[in-house]
């Protein structure tokens, strides 16, 4: 099991100040993400893209993947047929971006806007996925879905792409929770060959409020101990990815996350991390 950051869980927006925070961190890796369609432009070119490898390389850190939050913009993947031709464009730039850069994964989030919640989002997703696979396959790139979904629903979705062993979950234990769901029997019923990726952060619910995702790792209502047996039960020894807001401008609290998800998930770990003097359960904001 290697631990790597989310993009956006480390302060600023230069990647080679994050590459320092992820070292200081003891990070193994950084997931890329496009976080607005204007970044997702800007940045995919191949020059671009070669600097950021090097300077992964040069300070050993690898970068696992590469999340398309811009696609959360607008409901683009589920929408009318020109959101949908615009999201496949997006994806298309993301798989050859990837592919620079020998990135084995692109995340697409169903989350928040994009969140299925009817039968006819789960049949356009599924639309959605059908051409992605192809895609992906051409590059040879595994797509992973990062979405709120029993487990046969996500096998619905995984049954009905083109070509399904490029399809994979990357499961958020913490909008998982925030929906009624059982994060530890997903992971079990899904199997560790099906999930690319575990999406680590916390949450708490309050009633008639949205869910609150800036809560620090095990305080809020992710039960991580089960989490952590069922990953051991089902052999799982992928990435485990920290999605936490990045909190203070230095780095001190993306820290503090990264040293919460390893004690939380290590075999040996059994019980949330204590208190540090100082530090709020709750950190940074909602993104």
């Amino acid at each position: 099991m290697r631990f790597a950051f989310d993009q956006t869980a480390l302060p600023g927006s230069d990647f080679d100040e994050q590459l320092r925070y992820a070292v200081e961190s003891e990070a193994d890796g950084i997931g890329l993400c496009w976080l607005h369609a204007a970044e997702a432009q800007r940045i995919n070119d191949r020059t671009a893209a070669q600097k950021m490898l090097r300077s992964a390389q040069e300070a050993g850190i690898a970068v696992p993947n590469l999340a398309l939050k811009c696609l959360l913009d607008r409901p683009s993947l589920l929408g009318c047929p020109a959101e949908h031709a615009e999201a496949k464009e997006v994806l298309a730039r993301g798989l050859a971006f990837a592919a620079v850069l020998d990135i084995g994964t692109v995340v697409l989030p169903f989350v928040g806007g994009t969140r299925m919640e009817i039968d006819t989002e789960l049949e356009k997703a599924a639309e959605c996925f059908a051409v992605g696979s192809e895609l992906a396959d051409r590059y040879g790139i595994k797509l992973a879905v990062r979405c709120a979904l029993d487990p046969g629903n996500l096998r619905y979705l995984l049954a009905g792409c083109r070509r399904p062993e490029v399809i994979e979950v990357c499961l958020d234990v913490a909008d998982a929770a925030a929906v009624g769901l059982d994060p530890a029997a997903i992971i079990r019923e899904m199997g560790g060959s099906r999930i690319a990726q575990i999406c680590v952060r916390d949450v708490l619910r309050s009633l008639g409020e949205p869910p609150d995702f800036s809560i620090r790792l095990g305080r809020g209502m992710v039960d991580f101990a089960a989490v952590r047996q069922a990953l051991s039960d089902v052999g799982f020894d992928g990435w485990v990815i920290v999605d936490t807001p990045p909190g203070d401008p230095a780095g001190q609290i993306a820290c503090m996350n990264m040293a919460d998800a390893r004690q939380l998930l290590r075999p040996d770990a059994i019980k949330a991390p204590a208190a540090t003097s100082g530090v709020p359960d709750t950190v940074g904001q909602n993104r």
